[in-house]
């Protein structure tokens, strides 16, 4: 498996702009769990900070998202990990959930003032394609960090 991590707009040295919370750890653990699982062969994570945002996306090139669930993600008891599992190679840790992980995360990191958003990326759009991309976006002042 391979985890591609890009940093753009960030001066190097420069201190994190948000806390290293237990609600961060938790909420971006969770989708960067998910993506390794789901992957097929690789998991770009970007982060892009400029003085008005913060934006990390999370993007496998897994199967993605079942259209039919894109609107719902986030909401309790929605999963779709038993279908999206048969498409991938087994994994540890995979069937048989209740639908609460992203709903979980996402609330943690609304916490922290982030707006979280599903999609499915367009093959050839990017190098892991068409499979599932997460983005968390803390746009105007941000948490200080502590």
């Amino acid at each position: 498996m391979a985890l591609d991590i890009t940093v753009t707009g960030a001066e190097e040295g420069a201190p994190s702009p948000l806390p290293l919370s237990p609600e961060l750890q938790h909420g971006l653990g969770n989708i960067l769990q998910n993506a390794m699982q789901f992957a097929t062969t690789r998991v770009d994570v970007t982060l892009h900070c400029d003085p008005s945002a913060l934006v990390l996306t999370v993007a496998d090139d897994g199967p993605g998202f079942p259209v039919s669930l894109l609107e719902r993600l986030g909401e309790p008891y929605v999963s779709d990990r038993d279908e999206r599992l048969e498409q991938v190679p087994v994994r540890a840790g995979g069937g048989g959930t209740m639908g609460l992980g992203l709903f979980i995360a996402q609330i943690l990191l609304e916490r922290t003032g982030a707006v979280v958003s599903y999609a499915n990326g367009r093959p050839g759009s990017t190098p892991v394609g068409a499979g599932a991309h997460v983005t968390v976006n803390w746009s105007g002042p941000l948490p200080a960090a502590q």
